[in-house]
């Protein structure tokens, strides 16, 4: 695993917590980064109106809008998957590269998939990773089919999806095996609805017909993935309410799962106009027996909730964390053995279980330059009064206002 730079560590403590908390989420950089694409595909006017201000959707939005090559993705996934499908379509030399971690991490599928409709892609390094070197293309030789393994990330197949309605005759994708996070690539298919784009899904079979001229206003959503953390930190408050401004039930996001993993774990949510009132029950809890293969982002806020709360689990589906900013499985183990939790692989599944040893009294927790590890830490400080977590500017990767909000529960914050 790589040892990030630490650039600064912050101190949490524990104070009066407030009975009744309004709290302000994040826009959807995940809706919003499939609508940045088709925005800037279309022959006509797409208005994103919420559009998130976290920094991968900030990069991806000047990637778009600059001509100039190399481009850079730093840490970004989904900017990485979603830039090299795009500059095929641009049809335009261009070299995309990113940090050392971002070229650690796999592209293989995506650029085979892209090659085999007739792109021309180089891998300059190391073949089916970054850096990569997209040359112009004859569109006439392009093919409108492709098959594609399902299992290692669903961001390419979206990335697939966003760029079909604008080939000469759209595309039809074979999904190979059983597709994980398979949530997010519903989310692109429902946006592509919203906007128009004839398109089918059965079974394996993606089939997207031509539709270059795009256009409508969207209103991008809160973000689910973010309202897990504080789902994680409410199963600890037995006194107190927290509204989660502007979520939905009937959101477009998968990560809306969150509402029943944590219902596990003793928290209620009702929807009033507003967004999700979610509080803690004194129902009691049992062990938890969780595939979370479609839902990989709410794996670190749910373990770390379970090892603070003694719940042991079993989980399956956690194979893609290997792969994100940081190999998310050895960041968990690590972390969680400060307080006393253990996480053992047994191929494919894990199993949480516990120590009986003496917690220290202060903390220091490393986040792995990981935006959602240094959230979901966050929820310890009210179980253990104070710690300290390094790294913490990496949470504007996707919410970039969460120290502040975390304030609202009466957390003091110190440099």
């Amino acid at each position: 695993m790589q040892e990030p730079i630490i650039s600064s560590t912050i101190r949490l403590t524990k104070g009066n917590i407030p009975s009744y908390v309004e709290i302000d989420l994040p826009s959807s950089k995940s809706i919003s980064n499939r609508l940045l694409i088709l925005q800037n595909l279309s022959k006509k006017t797409i208005e994103i109106n919420n559009l998130s201000k976290a920094n991968d959707t900030q990069l991806l939005k000047n990637i778009l809008s600059s001509n100039t090559s190399p481009i850079n993705v730093e840490d970004a996934g989904t900017a990485a998957r979603f830039s090299l499908a795009w500059a095929c379509i641009k049809n335009t030399t261009r070299i995309i590269s990113g940090t050392s971690r971002m070229h650690e991490r796999p592209m293989k599928e995506l650029i085979d998939a892209l090659r085999n409709i007739g792109f021309q892609i180089r891998c300059m390094e190391q073949e089916g990773f970054m850096p990569v070197e997209i040359s112009r293309t004859d569109w006439s030789k392009l093919r409108n089919e492709v098959s594609i393994d399902g299992s290692v990330s669903s961001q390419f197949i979206s990335a697939l999806c966003l760029i079909a309605p604008f080939l000469p005759n759209g595309l039809s994708i074979h999904i190979e095996g059983r597709c994980t996070s398979l949530p997010y690539l519903l989310m692109t298919l429902s946006l592509l609805k919203a906007a128009n784009v004839p398109l089918t899904f059965e079974g394996n079979e993606i089939t997207i017909e031509v539709h270059p001229e795009i256009e409508g206003d969207f209103i991008v959503e809160a973000d689910w993935s973010a309202a897990a953390f504080w789902y994680g930190i409410v199963s600890h408050l037995p006194a107190s309410t927290i509204l989660l401004r502007g979520l939905t039930a009937d959101s477009i996001q998968g990560d809306r799962k969150v509402v029943d993993l944590f219902q596990k774990l003793g928290v209620k949510s009702d929807f009033p106009e507003k967004g999700a009132l979610i509080s803690r029950t004194d129902m009691e809890t049992s062990p938890v027996d969780e595939n979370l293969m479609d839902n990989p982002d709410l794996a670190q806020p749910f373990i770390i909730a379970c090892v603070l709360k003694n719940i042991e689990g079993d989980f399956r589906g956690l194979h893609t964390l290997r792969d994100k900013e940081t190999d998310r499985i050895e960041a968990l183990q690590n972390e969680i053995l400060k307080i006393n939790g253990s996480l053992v692989e047994n191929n494919p599944n894990y199993k949480l279980s516990f120590r009986n040893e003496p917690v220290n009294d202060h903390l220091f927790f490393k986040t792995y330059n990981d935006h959602r590890m240094a959230m979901s830490l966050s929820q310890c400080v009210f179980t253990l009064g104070v710690i300290s977590i390094e790294n913490p500017e990496a949470v504007t990767k996707s919410y970039p206002n969460f120290w502040t909000e975390l304030k609202k529960l009466g957390v003091n914050i110190q440099s």
